[in-house]
Parts: C-alpha cells; structure tokens; sequence
C-alpha cells in the first residue's frame, strides 16, 4: 500500500522544484516524485466526475469547461485549501511571477498572454484528485465534492 503522505507530497511538488531539491541534495529528483504525471491523472478523474452527474444537462460541455479551468481550481479550490504555501516548487518563480489566488495569466506588453500564472497551482489541485483517489479508491466522494462545487456555485448566481 502506498504511503498516504508520499503521494500527498508528490501531487504538492511542483516539477521546478526539481532545482531547489538538486541544490539541497546533491541528486536530481526525478519526474516520478512530482506532480506533473499525477496532473494528468486527477484532470481525468475531475472530468470523469464532472461529466457523471453533467451528461444530462443540456451543453454540459460548456458547464464542465468553466469548472475545470486553471482560474477556477486556482480562485476558489486551491484558496478554499490554502494551497499556495503548500506546494513545493522553486521559490525564484515567486518572485518573478508574484502568484496569488486571482491573478492568473502574465502578458506581454502588446497584450500576448505570455503564459498561465496560475498553472502551478492548478497542476497541483488536479494532483490532489489522482492522489485522494489512489488512497482512498473512492470515486463517489470525489464526485460528491465536485458536484458540491458546481451546486455552490450556481446557489450564487
């Protein structure tokens, strides 16, 4: 069985860590002790559990698409959880990149989006899915969660 705070640690451990953690330990830390492939992993969990209780909505597509954008992970789950401080990476990019919860794409002085602010933080939210979904095995939960969001979410409106 794998252990529960490794695989909480790894959907918290940004790949640009992998500098931070060369410095401090002398050895590369390799892809598979970072979030990136975890990423790929809880974004197929989050759509598969949006789309079980979505299916039936009329342009469910569009409903999904706005709950499983990097500004949506990153303004309300990633700040509902307090993650920021939390996830591992190389601490230079905060000072050049000024992350917070609602300011989420840099851009060029012509306007060009010169990348996704929020990208690291939203990597590790969908981290987070693979890895409660690995230690737990339970799908139901998850899908619960997220549905609660989508509730909220039109309770406000």
């Amino acid at each position: 069985k794998r252990n529960k705070s490794k695989l909480i640690r790894r959907a918290l451990t940004d790949r640009s860590y992998k500098d931070i953690y060369r410095k401090n330990n002398k050895e590369e830390l390799d892809d598979s002790s970072t979030n990136f492939n975890l990423a790929n992993f809880g974004d197929a969990i989050l759509k598969m559990c949006m789309m079980s209780f979505l299916f039936d909505e009329e342009q469910p597509s569009e409903i999904k698409k706005k709950f499983e954008s990097d500004a949506y992970l990153v303004s309300v789950i990633a700040k509902k959880y307090d993650l920021i401080p939390k996830i591992l990476k190389n601490d230079e990019i905060d000072m050049v990149m000024d992350y917070d919860y609602h300011t989420h794409n840099k851009y060029d002085m012509n306007g060009k989006l010169k990348g996704n602010k929020s990208k690291y933080i939203a990597t590790a939210v969908e981290a987070l899915f693979a890895a409660i979904f690995l230690e737990t095995n339970d799908l139901n939960s998850i899908i619960l969660f997220v549905q609660s969001w989508i509730e909220t979410d039109k309770n406000k409106q």
